[in-house]
């Protein structure tokens, strides 16, 4: 979590600025993906919003859409999910890895490996469920049916 004022700072940075050092060690967030670079977790991040704006175009003009920042990902285990209107059915991933459609709507997101894997699912524009892999490379359709 970080603030939305463009300074982008953590809690533990307010804490720091603030000299609230008997706060140091409970404000320090976890890192569950000590392997990704903050240069690899931005590329995917920006391959990743592309993703969302191209499954998103026929909706984009009604709904205005936060895109995501990966980088509290970092801080949470498991995967996460981003809501979005006008989407319906999309899969969402549980803590044991395993999908369940849900019938929500929007993208069910998850570092794996060397990638992270999106899940979304589009009915009612594009007739299509998709898992796409995302690398700070790019990204590619791992998977679509109707």
């Amino acid at each position: 979590m970080r603030t939305t004022d463009g300074r982008n700072h953590l809690p533990l940075d307010l804490a720091r600025l603030r000299g609230h050092s008997h706060l140091y060690d409970i404000l320090e967030p976890p890192n569950y993906l000590p392997k990704w670079t903050q240069e690899d977790l931005k590329s995917i991040e920006r391959h990743f919003h592309e993703v969302i704006e191209e499954r998103t175009d026929v909706i984009s003009s009604e709904v205005e859409i936060r895109l995501p920042n990966l980088e509290v990902l970092r801080e949470v285990k498991g995967g996460m999910y981003m809501a979005v209107p006008g989407m319906h059915g999309v899969s969402a991933r549980d803590q044991a890895g395993t999908t369940s459609y849900n019938g929500g709507q929007g993208f069910g997101f998850e570092l794996e490996g060397d990638h992270l894997m999106v899940d979304s699912t589009h009915r009612i524009f594009s007739g299509s469920f998709v898992t796409h892999h995302i690398t700070p490379l790019g990204s590619t359709i791992a998977r679509s049916w109707s």
